[in-house]
């Protein structure tokens, strides 16, 4: 009963600056039932979401630079679902854009139509419209003094692959581990571990001789193959990662916050290692 009213002062508070809220029998105590009467005002709400508020202004900027675009850049922009009849959140994204949202869709139907166009597209009715998936976060290998060699990069359209070079460290070295890496961070102890594999039937050679490429692979699923091979021996070894692509928004949007916060850090990491192996 007290989030249906919620929801519904919520809503009210669209389009009032004061909502009054009544609440019969939300408990009891020894005198008898207790019944809640309330006001509640626009401001008090906005106080309750300031937190929402920027967060959602601070993911559509990250958008935007992701994208190398600027506000002055997008032509044109939607309102997606209910919370954004909120007065403070159409404000705010007005103020972004400095202009007025697309107001032919509404934002409760949008999200349907736009799932409607997907099933069109999937199911061959519609060819004119390409749906893509781009990679969350950055995968790499973590190379001889800790770092992380980054392969494919964060936003990388799918399916795509991207492969390296790679080489001993030890005279005579007889197999190398491959670990895998997902982040935005020089160091791989500060990326998500998704696994390591071991690559037998290295060439006997001295360091730095042999040829190893470290190859990886994503489906439109988000199915990560990664392959290490002696480009010499022929010898190959190839692990199937489902893992890589399980991370939550508020997981992802955490690590690539981590990532900007630490840029400075993560210079100084760069410039400790910078010309090693």
């Amino acid at each position: 009963k007290v989030y249906e009213e919620a929801e519904k002062a919520k809503k009210t508070l669209s389009d009032q600056r004061i909502v009054e809220i009544e609440i019969p029998f939300i408990a009891a105590d020894e005198s008898g039932p207790l019944h809640l009467t309330t006001k509640f005002t626009r401001y008090e709400f906005e106080e309750l979401i300031t937190g929402y508020i920027e967060k959602t202004l601070r993911l559509t900027k990250t958008a935007l630079r992701d994208a190398k675009l600027t506000p002055e850049d997008i032509d044109m922009f939607l309102f997606v679902g209910g919370s954004t009849r909120i007065p403070i959140v159409r404000k705010n994204l007005k103020n972004l854009f400095n202009k007025e949202p697309e107001g032919s869709v509404s934002p409760d139907e949008v999200v349907a139509l736009g799932a409607a166009v997907q099933g069109a597209v999937m199911s061959g009715r519609i060819h004119k419209i390409a749906l893509v998936d781009v990679t969350p976060l950055g995968l790499g290998v973590e190379k001889e003094g800790g770092a992380m060699v980054n392969m494919i990069k964060r936003n990388a359209v799918l399916p795509t692959e991207a492969s390296a070079i790679f080489t001993t460290v030890q005279d005579y070295q007889k197999a190398v581990i491959i670990h895998v890496l997902q982040g935005e961070r020089p160091n791989a102890s500060d990326n998500i571990s998704l696994g390591s594999f071991r690559l037998d039937g290295i060439r006997k050679a001295s360091k730095g001789v042999p040829k190893i490429e470290v190859k990886f692979e994503i489906d439109v699923s988000g199915i990560v193959r990664v392959s290490a091979k002696d480009l010499d021996t022929r010898c190959e070894y190839s692990v199937k990662l489902d893992q890589a692509s399980g991370l939550s928004e508020e997981e992802i949007s955490a690590v690539i916050t981590d990532a900007r916060v630490s840029e400075l850090e993560d210079l100084q990491f760069n410039s400790e290692r910078q010309g090693q192996v």
